[in-house]
């Protein structure tokens, strides 16, 4: 069913009726805004947006399993394919219960727990990058590269 709202020129609103009343959702909004049916407004057309592959879900029974298979390997990179944090262009996934970086976990699963602080993060340039040899663990923008497992426990408070 179409909905009942003419114009003053004669012209019937185009968009199907989806409520009880006969009215488009346009014209029922614009009731509930203005207190009438703006007929001689014209109704803006919606640009269609274009279909988007449906997301892919990280596959696995184990947080492990579900991290490598977001991982693409190349020559020089493990790539990260899962989300992506928008703010800071990072790999982003749910592990062990918490949102974490794509490195920080990559870490975890070849190290480890990290103390509280510090930061995992690529040194390649490549922002996807999870590679183990290509990411650094920083404390306070510091490397850890100096620092012993002795020291690296006391910060971790264990």
């Amino acid at each position: 069913m179409k909905c009942y709202v003419t114009s003053s020129q004669g012209v019937q609103c185009k968009n199907e009726a989806r409520t009880k009343v006969g009215l488009c959702m346009a014209h029922k909004t614009r009731i509930a805004r203005w207190g009438h049916v703006g007929k001689d407004i014209p109704i803006r057309e919606y640009i269609r947006v274009a279909e988007v592959a449906a997301p892919r879900f990280l596959e696995g029974s184990t947080d492990e399993e579900k991290f490598w298979s977001g991982v693409s390997r190349t020559n020089d990179h493990w790539l990260w394919t899962g989300g992506i944090c928008k703010s800071s262009g990072l790999g982003q996934l749910s592990y062990d219960g918490y949102n974490q970086t794509a490195g920080r976990v990559a870490w975890l699963i070849a190290f480890g727990e990290l103390p509280k602080g510090t930061r995992v993060s690529p040194t390649c340039g490549e922002k996807l990058c999870v590679r183990i040899s290509h990411l650094q663990v920083t404390l306070g923008g510091e490397p850890y590269v100096d620092l012993s497992p002795i020291e690296l426990e006391e910060l971790a408070g264990v």
